[in-house]
C-alpha cells in the first residue's frame, strides 16, 4: 500500500475551535460569521423583552452554571427559528454565528453545549410557564398591537378566547359563547 504524503497544516484558510472559517495573512486574521435572518429576529425578540422576562420568571441560577440559562434558552429559540438543529448541534450550530448576533461573549461560545442547553430546559421546567406565557403574550399584544383569536372547543360548545383592548387601554381576556358578547372573565 503506498504511503500518504503528509500535507502542510500551513494553511491560509484554518479552522478555529469554533469553527468559524478564519483567514489568516500578513498578521491580520479575518473570521466569517453567518448572519442569516438574526438581526430582524433579535429586533422582535428585542422588542418583545423575552430576555427580561425569562430571567424574571426562571429561578435563581446555580453558583456552578457557566452560561446564563437565560441566555442559553434564547440561543436555542433563535436555533429554532432559524435552522431547528437538534439539541446535540446547537453549540456547533452557534460557533458558525457572530456571537453578538446570539446574544453572547465570545468566551461564552465554548461554554454553550447540549449539556447547558439542557441544564437550561430544566430551569424553564421548574419556572412557572403559564405566568411567563401570560407576561409575554400581554406584551407583544401592547408592543405590536396584536390581537389574538384562539378558537377552543369546551363542552361541544364553541367559545372564543381573545385579548381584548378596552378603551381606556387596558387588555382583558374575556371569553364568549359564538354569536354571543365579549364578557370579562
Amino acid at each position: 500500500m503506498p504511503k500518504r504524503s503528509k500535507r502542510s497544516t500551513k494553511s491560509t484558510h484554518a479552522r478555529t475551535s469554533s469553527s468559524a472559517p478564519v483567514a489568516r495573512a500578513a498578521g491580520t486574521t479575518l473570521r466569517s460569521y453567518a448572519v442569516g435572518a438574526l438581526p430582524i429576529l433579535n429586533d422582535i425578540l428585542q422588542r418583545m423583552r423575552l430576555e427580561e422576562f425569562l430571567r424574571d420568571c426562571l429561578p435563581p441560577e446555580d453558583r456552578r452554571t457557566k452560561l446564563s440559562p437565560t441566555k442559553a434558552l434564547l440561543v436555542l429559540l433563535r436555533n429554532l427559528l432559524v435552522s431547528r438543529e437538534p439539541i446535540y448541534g446547537v453549540g456547533e450550530w452557534a460557533a458558525r454565528h457572530a456571537p453578538d448576533l446570539l446574544g453572547l461573549a465570545t468566551v461564552d461560545m465554548d461554554r454553550l453545549n447540549d449539556d447547558c442547553v439542557g441544564r437550561a430546559l430544566d430551569r424553564l421546567f421548574l419556572a412557572d410557564v403559564p405566568s411567563l406565557v401570560l407576561s409575554v403574550a400581554a406584551h407583544a399584544v401592547k408592543e405590536f398591537g396584536v390581537v389574538g383569536r384562539i378558537a377552543q372547543r369546551f363542552d361541544h360548545r364553541l367559545f372564543l378566547r381573545r385579548l381584548h383592548r378596552r378603551r381606556d387601554g387596558a387588555t382583558i381576556l374575556g371569553t364568549a359563547h359564538a354569536g354571543h358578547h365579549l364578557r370579562s372573565q
